[in-house]
């Protein structure tokens, strides 16, 4: 058995900040937008507060959804709990949470993200459009909050967020979607499904589909001078970016960049697609099969080159994705 690390982990600056839209504290106002875009923020997870001792000086942190980047260690003069409650066990909101909690195999709002996907690629938009929507009105709810019922001040906050991640048909994009399908997906493994079917799709790596970067976000917020946020607030670009400090030797070849000189584009050989197998179970007593499927060596070394393989229904077979370079997809 595995222990439960939730307690012990901190959301990513791609989710908190950029996905949720996290606000910078002297951008927020607890009483009407609270601590970031989304409504669901704080139904996921809690904000904290803390206090920093630097030298005979005494900092007192305000709440905060804080965040880091992947793979960047804490300051070593916080702690964890500076960073949010991700059991949100002030509110005991998160229904994947809670003592009485349950995992999801599917979810009604999965199901209509893949047929408003669907909808999207049979270029059947303002339906693909609609139904996104109601998938996350329906995510909402899952959270408590029933969008038909909102107080005054939540439906303040419910129609930014609206205006500002899911404008209107006419400008809807995948990017919008699968956004919206990210937080929906929130703590189930097949997020990371997405993830891969798109490529990881970013400005980091020049992957685009119908003409978008899936996972760049466009649309956080700006800056805020403390009466009213609009549509105008928003309009600073985020994008999913590889975690920071892996191993050179596997994640630092030169097919991992567009240019190999100037590694400032990542190439789509540069991310995670599979699982290593495991050497305690499978080559041990699967080993021929995974020789044969180039997983590992005849001495059951796993071969590194392995995760960076794409599934079959992750390859570039479609005109629908632009890469910004030609290096041959693993």
């Amino acid at each position: 058995s595995r222990n439960n690390r939730l307690a012990s982990s901190i959301p990513t600056k791609f989710f908190a900040y950029a996905i949720l839209g996290g606000y910078e504290e002297k951008y927020q106002s607890p009483s009407t937008y609270r601590y970031a875009l989304d409504p669901r923020a704080e139904k996921m997870m809690t904000p904290r507060t803390g206090t920093v001792t630097e030298g005979s000086t005494k900092i007192e942190l305000g709440a905060k959804l804080r965040s880091l980047e992947s793979n960047i260690g804490i300051n070593t003069n916080w702690k964890i709990t500076f960073y949010p409650d991700l059991y949100a066990s002030d509110t005991e909101s998160n229904p994947y949470t809670k003592n009485d909690g349950y995992i999801a195999l599917i979810t009604t709002e999965e199901l209509l993200f893949i047929k408003a996907e669907a909808l999207y690629w049979m270029n059947q938009k303002a339906e693909a459009y609609n139904v996104t929507k109601q998938a996350v009105n329906l995510n909402m709810q899952r959270y408590g909050l029933n969008v038909d019922n909102l107080s005054s001040k939540d439906r303040v906050r419910y129609d930014l967020f609206m205006s500002v991640r899911l404008p209107g048909e006419s400008v809807f994009t995948i990017a919008d979607l699968m956004q919206q399908k990210y937080v929906a997906m929130y703590l189930q493994p097949e997020q990371w499904t997405d993830l891969r079917r798109y490529n990881y799709s970013s400005k980091t790596n020049g992957i685009y589909y119908d003409g978008y970067p899936v996972y760049t976000v466009t649309t956080c917020l700006t800056k805020f001078d403390g009466t009213l946020m609009t549509v105008k607030n928003f309009n600073t670009e985020y994008s999913l970016r590889r975690p920071f400090n892996l191993y050179a030797a596997y994640w630092d070849q030169p097919d991992c960049y567009e240019d190999p000189s100037t590694k400032a584009v990542y190439s789509p050989n540069a991310w995670v697609n599979r699982l290593n197998p495991d050497t305690e179970t499978e080559v041990k007593y699967n080993k021929q099969e995974l020789i044969r499927i180039g997983a590992c060596d005849a001495n059951g070394n796993v071969d590194y080159r392995w995760m960076q393989k794409h599934m079959i229904w992750a390859m570039k077979n479609s005109s629908v994705c632009t890469v910004s370079n030609n290096i041959e997809w693993k």
